[in-house]
């Protein structure tokens, strides 16, 4: 979801193999990047999650 004042949210409800799901949640807001930078910090998050839910 975008928002104003560069707001750029999401959610993940995530599946680990053999254990419990988990949400991610991740909430930018007041950032004067473009929505394309913004977004790659949220992919930058969830590879950086990735290794603890595998």
């Amino acid at each position: 979801m975008t928002g104003t004042r560069g707001a750029v949210n999401d959610l993940a409800i995530v599946f680990p193999p053999g254990r419990a799901a988990g949400l991610v949640a991740v909430y930018m807001s007041g950032s004067d990047k473009s929505l394309a930078a913004l977004n790659r910090v949220h992919e930058q998050v969830m590879r950086a999650l990735l290794p603890a839910m595998t």
